[in-house]
C-alpha cells in the first residue's frame, strides 16, 4: 500500500505461526486489496524472524548470501 510501517497495524491482520507459510489474512481499508498483495516469510538467522509483503502474486524472492570479511 506504499505506507510501510507508517500504516497502522489495525488495518491488516497477518499470520505469522511458526508452523506455517506466512499469510496476509485481512485488509480492512478495502478488502478487495487482499487479491493484489502476497505476503513471504523470510528464512533469518536463529532468534530473528521476518517478513516480506509485495503487490502481486507471482514473484520470486531470491536471496544471496554475502562473503564474510
Amino acid at each position: 500500500m506504499g505506507g510501510g510501517l507508517s500504516i497502522s497495524l489495525e488495518r491488516f491482520d497477518v499470520s505469522l505461526h511458526p508452523a506455517q507459510p506466512a499469510k496476509l489474512l485481512a485488509i480492512r481499508s478495502d478488502p478487495g486489496e487482499l487479491q493484489r498483495w502476497s505476503l513471504r516469510d523470510l528464512e533469518l538467522s536463529d532468534g530473528y524472524a521476518g517478513a516480506i509483503v509485495v503487490e502481486s502474486q507471482d514473484w520470486l524472492l531470491r536471496r544471496h548470501a554475502w562473503p564474510s570479511p
